[in-house]
């Protein structure tokens, strides 16, 4: 019998539902704004979908080379789940209020529900894309993590997750990189690394790292 908070197949199909409602908004959002950032939101929800496949079939009886394979496959994409949040720069030009923000008297907001559609499409793909991360991310952890490695590998995978959440923002790159073109990509970023880069990974490291724990301290009090 599975432990609990391994991914349950009601769960997974719950986010399958969750990912198909969040594409009919997307094109809602896209049809009324015109911008192409609501239909790249589907396809960057997909890849934050994608760990949690990888998790939900490790959960399962599986031979050891498609473990492998499988645990590979959650790492490269992992990051995707954390990096929808970089996405909310999309829309940083779009206005929703005229005036001075701290001249309280006479700010006003702009009576707009288009651009407040937006905001919302955005904030709803990250919360998603970020429930799927946290869920795979558990599973992972509680089936192939001990805890004397905890202390080693989770830190390390944060680390991982932070560069790539720079690398994919700053540099473009995409996790299927890592398949199809692995050498231009060692070189590409062995070039580009710099202070900034170390600064960026750590900071989306640390990000992403404290909303998991902060995730995991959530369900542990509430099942006691």
């Amino acid at each position: 019998m599975l432990h609990k908070s391994v991914l349950a197949t009601d769960k997974f199909r719950a986010f399958v539902w969750c990912f198909l409602a969040y594409s009919c908004l997307s094109w809602l959002a896209f049809y009324f704004s015109q911008h192409l950032i609501h239909i790249s939101m589907i396809w960057n929800l997909f890849l934050a979908f994608l760990p949690l496949v990888f998790a939900y079939l490790l959960s399962r009886k599986v031979k050891k080379i498609t473990k492998i394979s499988l645990i590979a496959l959650w790492l490269l994409f992992i990051p995707n789940a954390f990096y929808v949040l970089t996405d909310f720069i999309h829309i940083s030009d779009l206005s929703y209020f005229v005036g001075g923000y701290y001249d309280f008297k006479n700010v006003d907001y702009v009576k707009d529900a288009v651009v407040y559609l937006e905001l919302i499409n955005i904030a709803v793909g990250y919360l998603l894309a970020l429930m799927m991360g946290l869920s795979s991310f558990a599973t992972v952890q509680q089936l192939f993590v001990k805890k004397r490695q905890a202390f080693v590998v989770i830190p390390v995978v944060f680390l991982l997750i932070g560069y790539a959440i720079y690398i994919g923002r700053f540099m473009r790159l995409n996790s299927w990189d890592v398949l199809l073109s692995p050498a231009k990509l060692l070189e590409r970023v062995t070039a580009s690394f710099n202070w900034f880069g170390l600064v960026m990974t750590v900071l989306f490291a640390g990000y992403a790292a404290a909303v998991y724990f902060g995730f995991r301290y959530l369900v542990k009090s509430k099942s006691r």
